[in-house]
């Protein structure tokens, strides 16, 4: 909350500074296990984000942890 308040106050802050957001598990998080609801990606741990992850991100969103979800839905 006070680095969104020292953006905010600086003129840096993105258009969603500070919005608090779930991911759905479909989304590739960089070192956030990723199952996608299969237990045949139960370990996977994708080295990069996916692009809607980087562009909340960008916007100043806050991720607050990952939505479970039924296989691939």
């Amino acid at each position: 909350a006070r680095a969104a308040d020292t953006r905010r106050r600086s003129g840096e802050a993105g258009p969603l500074t500070g919005v608090p957001m779930i991911h759905k598990d479909i989304f590739l998080t960089a070192g956030q296990r990723t199952t996608c609801g299969s237990r045949m990606l139960g370990n996977f741990v994708p080295p990069f984000d996916a692009t809607i992850v980087e562009r909340c991100a960008a916007a100043g969103l806050v991720t607050l942890g990952k939505a479970n979800m039924d296989e691939f839905a």
